[in-house]
């Protein structure tokens, strides 16, 4: 098995994601587990940070649509308008933006990946 997949699991709980439920979340995504296995670090990492995007979309829209029940011709708002306004208030709030920590998740496992290869 591949080194870099094992590694980004371990810095994706580093940096405040559950490892388990991401490795749930790829082995729900992906049937053929030897091809994820074989990528290099960024691609494991552009891989997991798909996945969870598409895994809050999937919840956002769950939750839209419930929204979408209790909707008039006044009160209607498209998916998107939906999106935003709920993501705009986390934007705010956040002092760091995705992908300056997606970059740090980046540096840590090709740091991590470095390590282990210099043992």
């Amino acid at each position: 098995m591949d080194e870099p997949f094992y590694k980004g699991f371990t810095i994706v709980s580093k940096v405040g994601f559950d490892a388990e439920e991401v490795i749930d979340l790829i082995f729900s995504r992906y049937s053929d587990m030897s091809f994820f296995m074989s990528l290099d670090v960024d691609m494991v990492c552009d891989q997991i940070e798909k996945a969870i995007v598409k895994q809050n979309e999937e919840k956002l829209w769950d939750i839209y649509l419930v929204n979408f029940s209790k909707m008039d011709k006044d009160s209607f708002e498209s998916f998107e308008e939906f999106k935003k306004r709920l993501e705009q208030p986390q934007q705010a709030q956040s002092t760091t933006t995705v992908e300056e920590e997606y970059d740090k998740l980046k540096a840590m496992m090709k740091k991590s990946v470095a390590q282990k290869e210099g043992e």
